[in-house]
């Protein structure tokens, strides 16, 4: 696997957890707080590496298959925090669920994107919507 992709890779796993932790303190009755994740500011440096060290070259069909069912996770996640928040009647767990349903949507941005460079990485970075995404 390419070097960024394992950075991305990781920068989404990092929320993943950050996810599992807010959750089991909501589970335990305490009020936490969410952290606004900062993957998208991160991954336009991570897509501008790729395009200069021109390692777009390296991507195969496996990487890209992952990419697609990681895309379909982020999107069920969403899909499951949305649910949550509409089912309780408590007003904080409400807010962290549909923070938590914001932040899914943002990995959701990512991969599709991510996506999108993998199957035309020569003309994605000069695209004005890699710009508009990524406008940090």
């Amino acid at each position: 696997t390419n070097k960024n992709l394992k950075v991305l890779l990781q920068l989404l796993a990092e929320d993943e957890v950050k996810h599992y932790n807010l959750l089991n303190l909501m589970n335990s009755q305490q009020n936490p707080e969410l952290v606004e994740t900062h993957v998208l500011r991160e991954t336009k440096n991570i897509f501008q590496k790729m395009y200069e060290e021109e390692s777009i070259q390296k991507f195969d069909f496996e990487e890209h298959q992952m990419f697609n069912k990681a895309l379909e996770a982020e999107e069920l996640s969403e899909e499951f925090y949305i649910q949550k928040a509409s089912e309780t009647g408590i007003p904080y767990q409400k807010n962290i669920f549909l923070s938590l349903a914001d932040e899914e949507k943002k990995h959701q941005i990512l991969l599709e994107n991510l996506i999108e460079f993998m199957e035309t990485p020569e003309t994605y970075i000069e695209n004005a919507e890699f710009n508009k995404l990524f406008p940090f």
